[in-house]
């Protein structure tokens, strides 16, 4: 069994991004003096990154105001009210669908891989994931037409089939190999064979990796469900052991037979830098449980933007650390 350490998810924006928003915002700034700080704080996470010999990472996801957003603005949709991200005093614009979606061309990995050339880190494109919200948190997480659309199923065909199919498709050809679709959902809401049947038809269109990356919960039935898909898929499960700490025979046990998979146990939501010592004994346990994997994949356990940024980057060393 190898142990190895992945970054997903959004990081915390520097003050100097926040700064430059603001300055944006109030037209004190240009974009192109905008888009230079994105980058530099996207270049600042990704040296970082490697440099701890992290095997795979987000982008960091600094464009993103939330999981949602900009992409509902880029599917042609309106965004109203505010709902609490969760169990986080977080707070999100959700996505109106009234209208059918309209997706000329792949923006969001269009822009990631601008940035990643634009940045020098062409070379080390197949080691960042593109990330997308899973179909399920989306449009769980959505205000929906019911004159438009007969059930929440349909709106997730949609987004599968005219955004996220484009997405990977494009991402793959410039060098991608990692998709990671956000599925919070999954630790609240049951899985649906339709819903299976988005992750196939996903899987089906990428020739590389889809990581599902579930947070804030964990649902039994659910894992088992996706382990019996991952079987047939290249698609790798990612677990969340810190919000309601399952135990470690039992998600081994839901995870029994898979090649791969990932557990997050770094507290996203808490300062407090876990200790050392402590977190190899839950590997020693995790190792004794799972003889039959190959690859472990350890990780936080939900996005690291609810941390200070000091703090996020600290954990990051922590996961580098852990698997060395």
């Amino acid at each position: 069994m190898i142990f190895r350490s992945v970054i997903f998810g959004s990081m915390p924006r520097s003050r100097r991004l926040a700064r430059a928003i603001s300055r944006y915002q109030s037209n004190k700034i240009d974009v192109n003096a905008l888009e230079e700080v994105y980058r530099k704080d996207l270049r600042k996470f990704l040296e970082y990154v490697y440099t701890n010999n992290i095997y795979r990472s987000s982008d960091g996801m600094y464009r993103w105001d939330d999981l949602f957003n900009p992409l509902a603005n880029y599917m042609s949709l309106d965004v109203n009210g505010l709902k609490r991200f969760y169990d986080n005093n977080f707070f999100f614009r959700q996505p109106i669908f009234n209208k059918s979606i309209s997706y000329e061309e792949p923006k969001i990995s269009k822009t990631m891989i601008n940035d990643i050339k634009i940045i020098g880190f062409s070379n080390r494109v197949e080691r960042i994931s593109l990330t997308l919200p899973g179909p399920l948190t989306l449009v769980m997480n959505s205000l929906i037409d019911e004159g438009l659309y007969t059930s929440k199923i349909k709106v997730a065909e949609e987004y599968v089939e005219k955004v996220v199919i484009k997405e990977i498709t494009y991402a793959y050809r410039e060098g991608v190999r990692h998709i990671d679709l956000h599925e919070p959902e999954l630790a609240f809401s049951k899985i649906s064979p339709e819903i299976l049947d988005l992750y196939k038809r996903i899987a089906e269109n990428f020739g590389g990796n889809i990581w599902i990356i579930i947070y804030f919960g964990y649902d039994s039935d659910n894992i088992q469900l996706l382990r019996k898909l991952s079987e047939e898929k290249k698609i790798i499960p990612v677990v969340d052991l810190v919000s309601t700490k399952p135990s470690i025979d039992k998600v081994a046990e839901d995870l029994r037979g898979l090649r791969e998979y990932g557990l997050g146990i770094l507290d996203s939501r808490n300062t407090k830098i876990e200790v050392l010592k402590e977190l190899r004994s839950v590997l020693e346990k995790v190792e004794k449980e799972s003889r039959d994997t190959e690859y472990i994949y350890i990780t936080h356990n939900s996005n690291l933007e609810f941390l200070p940024e000091k703090i996020a980057f600290r954990k990051i060393k922590l996961l580098s650390r852990l698997v060395s």
